[in-house]
């Protein structure tokens, strides 16, 4: 499992300088006052997007793995359910009894 995180592009793609000025521009249009109680949402917002995220990542994943399991059970031949069935040549099943030996 990878650590890939949704929200890392966002912060991997802003160098230092834009925060600067993302936090300066804040700064001046909310003031030092209403300043706090806005970073403290982003924070929680940022946190259920990331909580959010884990939990479809961890449903597909899950999805994923059912789907394999399905696929591998339909690939698997049944003949546990039918053992008086056999391939016959024209691509059909055939009924033979137990004690019938198969012809070459």
């Amino acid at each position: 499992m990878s650590d890939y995180s949704p929200l890392g592009l966002l912060f991997d793609s802003a160098g230092i300088g834009e925060w600067a000025v993302l936090g300066v521009v804040a700064l001046i249009v909310y003031g030092p006052h209403r300043l706090p109680a806005m970073a403290r949402q982003l924070g929680r917002l940022l946190s259920r997007l990331q909580q959010a995220a884990d939990l479809f990542r961890l449903q597909l994943m899950s999805f994923e793995k059912d789907v394999e399991e399905q696929t591998k059970q339909a690939d698997q031949p049944d003949r546990q359910a039918r053992p008086g069935l056999t391939d016959s040549p024209d691509g059909g099943d055939e009924q033979r009894s137990p004690t019938e030996e198969r012809k070459p």
